[in-house]
């Protein structure tokens, strides 16, 4: 995004030091000079209120159960100014393959987290609207089926 979009100011937020520091790597390698970088827990981010036009947060849903993804859904909405937006995506539970392929991660990939997490999207959208953020769009990422559509991403909107 800093590459392509020059004139934006990006920020890149990770709570792992190393996953920054390759970030930053690749940055100067690329000689982007409007990438800044923080190691920062994204449940409890400490930026002013309204800070960001657009809060993009991807592959953490994954790895948190739906209470700890309402958190930062509400911490996002916090760091995003009035009428910003919020761009996320998620596992989609309707997907059996994607369900079973999350339980059994486990017996064949010793380097990934779990447990690993798929979300219902009626209940993603229950949440988006419990926390005053209604959805601008939806994308549904590999399946000319949108119900089962392994991956959704959804950009929200706070209002």
């Amino acid at each position: 995004l800093a590459a392509e979009e020059t004139g934006l100011e990006v920020w890149a937020v990770d709570n792992n030091e190393a996953m920054i520091k390759v970030v930053g790597a690749r940055a100067i390698e690329k000689g982007l000079k409007n990438i800044h970088l923080a190691v920062q827990d994204a449940a409890a981010l400490s930026f002013d209120e309204g800070f960001f036009d657009t809060v993009i947060c991807v592959n953490l849903f994954l790895t948190v159960n739906i209470d700890f993804a309402a958190s930062l859904l509400k911490e996002m909405k916090r760091v995003c100014r009035k009428s910003g937006r919020l761009i996320f995506e998620f596992r989609n539970s309707r997907n059996i393959l994607f369900v079973l392929k999350y339980r059994l991660v486990r017996y064949y990939d010793d380097t990934a987290p779990y447990p690993l997490y798929t979300y219902d999207p009626v209940l993603v959208e229950s949440v988006l609207k419990g926390l005053g953020l209604s959805i601008v769009d939806k994308k549904f990422i590999g399946s000319p089926f949108k119900r089962f559509a392994p991956i959704i991403i959804i950009e929200a909107q706070k209002v």
